[in-house]
């Protein structure tokens, strides 16, 4: 708040503190399969959740993951907030077979190596007509 300060600034600041976790919320042996979970669910083609995890959740799952951590099941990726990312990861750890693991196994090393064959094009370095 302005009164925080002397003299008093003509604007509200705000200040943001970071402090380190005692202990992370992936375990750093999980950080890995973590990645690959993550990616797999945003660099699906299909547009939800629901659709873009089908080969690993089963429907029945799903919809209990949707229930308990509170997510709509047409949700996208980009609605579920961080939390609720870990505990579906933290679910697919413990509840999913492996065989349906390895579906999303190197999903980030897949996505990164079809980016790198992308040609980059900086809009400033365009010429316009």
């Amino acid at each position: 708040m302005r009164n925080d300060f002397v003299p008093i600034p003509r604007v509200d600041i705000v200040l943001f503190r970071i402090a380190k976790l005692e202990k992370p919320l992936v375990d750093p042996k999980q950080m890995g399969p973590y990645k690959d979970f993550i990616t797999y669910g945003f660099s699906s083609f299909r547009s939800t959740l629901k659709n873009g995890y089908k080969h690993i959740f089963s429907n029945t799952q799903f919809l209990k993951l949707a229930k308990d951590l509170g997510f709509n099941i047409d949700a996208n990726p980009r609605d579920l907030v961080f939390e609720q990312w870990l505990k579906m990861f933290d679910f697919f750890v413990r509840g999913v077979v492996e065989k349906k693991q390895q579906l999303v196994k190197g999903s980030l090393e897949k996505l990164n190596k079809q980016q790198e064959g992308l040609e980059k094009i900086h809009r400033t370095r365009i010429m316009k007509r």
